[in-house]
Order: structure tokens, then C-alpha cells, then sequence
């Protein structure tokens, strides 16, 4: 049964793998001119990057560049960019249960007398995850 667990886990992880491009990235090699505009990004001042609309030849790249914006520059997207990167964020950390998991290990650790003298930082990391929380469970 162990084994069956662990190859529907690893089914589940290459289902996942080729629908998030996250999981995507290190899946061929970028030509030069990508690599080019990848540099450019990177240098970009935060307010530039709404330049960057395109011009990718792989597709990877396209879908990569909202979510560094996101993640790296969260003040500069738009509306749309901001719905759509909320629920990409639920998605990744709701649907596969993986915020839940996260607190659920929290609470057993609190729980545990191992962990007495680490209260503190239990309660550091509940306002973490907390704070990953997407914006639309909040509301």
C-alpha cells in the first residue's frame, strides 16, 4: 500500500508539473534572446516592468513574468494582474492542501512539550502563514 501511495503522489506531482509553469522552468534552455530580455527584467525599475508585455519566444517566460511581478513587486500590478495572481495563490495553497498541512504541523508542535520552550517562534510562524493566507479567504 506504501508503495501505491507513493506513485499516486508522484502521478500527482507530475500532473501538477505540467500544468504549473513554476514547475516548468527548468524544462529546456532559453534561447539568446530571452535571456537578453531576462536581463533587461531584472535591471528594470519596478514601474518599468509593465514594459515587458511579450516578446518572449518561449511561452514559459510570458507566464513567469506577472508572477515576478508579483512576487517581487506586488505594488506595481493591476487590477487584473492582482485577481489573477490571487488565485493562482489559493489554488497553490489551498486546493492542494498545503496551508492546511502547514498549520495543522504548527498545532501539533505547540502541542508537543518539546516545543514549550519555542512558543514564540510557533506564534512567529501562525502570523506567517497567516499572512500568506490569499486576500479572498479574508473578505
Amino acid at each position: 500500500l506504501a508503495r501505491d501511495q507513493l506513485d499516486a503522489q508522484r502521478s500527482e506531482a507530475d500532473a501538477r508539473k505540467e500544468s504549473d509553469v513554476d514547475d516548468q522552468v527548468y524544462d529546456g534552455l532559453l534561447d539568446d534572446h530571452d535571456r537578453n530580455l531576462l536581463r533587461a527584467v531584472r535591471a528594470a525599475e519596478p514601474g518599468e516592468l509593465a514594459d515587458f508585455t511579450g516578446g518572449f519566444h518561449d511561452s514559459r517566460m510570458g507566464q513567469l513574468l506577472p508572477r515576478y511581478k508579483a512576487r517581487n513587486y506586488p505594488e506595481t500590478l493591476t487590477d487584473e494582474e492582482r485577481a489573477t495572481w490571487e488565485a493562482f495563490r489559493s489554488r497553490k495553497l489551498m486546493d492542494g492542501g498545503l496551508l492546511k498541512r502547514y498549520f495543522d504541523q504548527l498545532a501539533e508542535c505547540a502541542g508537543n512539550p518539546v516545543y514549550a520552550d519555542k512558543q514564540f517562534l510557533l506564534e512567529e510562524l501562525q502570523l506567517y502563514g497567516q499572512g500568506l493566507m490569499p486576500a479572498d479567504l479574508g473578505e
